[in-house]
């Protein structure tokens, strides 16, 4: 599986949308995120595994999971979306996923 695309909107600290790509350039296969403390690594990988996991994420109930949206939510917004676009491969295959929560 290769991600290719991770979109915040309104997501802790990114408010409006945010798009970033993360197509590994020709000839690499890594990406990575740095930052000083408090800038939103943290913020996009835990989106990522919202995006994947859903209220699965930590085995939250539905009142844990419901806070805990709640918290994400980037502060003065009343909505927000995270998708994750990637590619995954089988023997036979390789397909295109979008998962939007």
């Amino acid at each position: 599986m290769i991600f290719t695309s991770l979109t915040l909107e309104n997501i802790g600290l990114y408010r409006g949308k945010n798009v970033l790509d993360l197509k590994p350039k020709k000839g690499k296969n890594i990406i990575l995120f740095g930052g000083k403390n408090g800038t939103g690594k943290t913020t996009l990988l835990e989106s990522v595994k919202l995006c994947l996991y859903g209220n699965n994420i930590y085995g939250y109930t539905k009142k844990q999971y419901e806070e805990f949206i709640n918290k994400l939510i980037h502060k003065g917004e009343k909505s927000a979306q995270i998708s994750l676009e990637f590619i995954y491969f089988s023997l036979e295959s390789q397909d295109i996923y979008k998962v939007v929560r």
